[in-house]
């Protein structure tokens, strides 16, 4: 069994889930509905989908937050050596695939959501919001786990010309 750093992968799942939530609260200005992570975890501590703020709220924002942050990232630390893609990156991109296939095909429907969020309003694109938001999360937990440098990324360099 692979020795994992169980600091740096919390903070990278951290980092991950701080991304990954950052572009589904922006889905509406890209053309996609509104998805609320916390309102739809919140839902099950409540009769009707919690309000912004609210105690339920809070409950599935913090569970959002444990299982992006501890549990997922963990799980990725354990199971990088044993995924078959070469690209670092793209192996942390791949397992944020597989993630979204298990949140869309078990936890969408447990939650009453229905297979691949089927029977919510919009369901095609809260689909399609999802897997964007689990992909840049997955690469942003990649990022901060091997660093820029590793995956062969430099800072850009832009000169600005002056019209003289």
């Amino acid at each position: 069994m692979k020795n994992v750093n169980v600091r740096k992968a919390i903070r990278a799942g951290f980092a991950g889930t701080a991304v990954m939530t950052v572009v589904m609260m922006l889905a509406p200005t890209m053309g996609l509905p509104k998805m609320d992570i916390a309102a739809m975890l919140g839902s099950m501590f409540a009769s009707t989908s919690p309000v912004s703020g609210s105690a339920a709220w809070f409950a599935g924002f913090a569970m959002h937050l444990m299982v992006g942050t501890v549990v997922l990232s963990i799980g990725y630390a354990l199971l990088s050596t044993k995924l078959r893609v070469r690209s670092a990156l793209a192996k942390g991109i791949a397992y944020g695939g597989v993630v979204w296939l298990i949140a869309q095909s078990m936890v969408m429907p447990m939650m009453g959501a229905g297979l691949f969020s089927s029977h919510l309003p919009s369901g095609a694109m809260i689909t399609v919001g999802s897997l964007m938001g689990h992909l840049t999360g997955s690469a942003g937990w990649h990022l901060r786990v091997s660093g820029i440098r590793e995956v062969g990324w430099q800072p850009l360099h832009i000169e600005v010309l002056s019209a003289q």
